[in-house]
């Protein structure tokens, strides 16, 4: 089942609903030597919105897909009824760190603009911390603060 080099003196996982599972170690090396062989990755979509129109270039499109994670794919789309042009990527992002919600790009002549990250299609998702693999109705943070904003849910849209 697992090949990391060495048996696990003690391993249990547990799963806490579909396809998401809870490890249990007697040792915090053997959690160490789990945490550094699997890559905790999700493939997903990502739109790149709010680039003004002369931003929206396949190079560009590469380089804000890559703040998300590794590219894998990457194209400028026509939106329907000659709606405005959109990038669009496919990304292997890493799960173990929040999911992010946009970048800042520019140049002195057009200033400093925010740019959105609409996600299609993630996985389990909290809107509260940005972290895939739980929501906020068992979100920790969320939680350990009192009467915990349930409005960031509002700030975030994906597919």
């Amino acid at each position: 089942m697992l090949n990391i080099g060495r048996k696990l003196e003690s391993f249990q996982m547990k799963e806490i609903q579909s396809k998401l599972f809870q490890f249990f170690f007697k040792k915090e090396a053997d959690m160490k030597k789990i945490q550094q062989t699997w890559s905790l990755t999700a493939e997903v979509k990502v739109q790149i919105k709010n680039l003004l129109e002369y931003y929206k270039t396949v190079k560009l499109g590469r380089q804000l897909a890559a703040v998300v994670g590794e590219v894998m794919e990457y194209n400028l789309f026509e939106g329907e009824n000659g709606k405005k042009k959109f990038i669009k990527a496919k990304i292997r992002m890493k799960i173990d760190q929040p999911v992010k919600m946009g970048t800042n790009i520019g140049c002195k002549i057009d200033g400093i603009t925010w740019v959105d990250f609409k996600y299609e299609k993630l996985p389990t998702f909290c809107y509260f911390c940005r972290m895939i693999g739980h929501d906020e109705g068992i979100c920790e943070k969320a939680e350990e603060q009192e009467g915990g904003s349930q409005s960031k849910s509002k700030e975030l849209e994906h597919g």
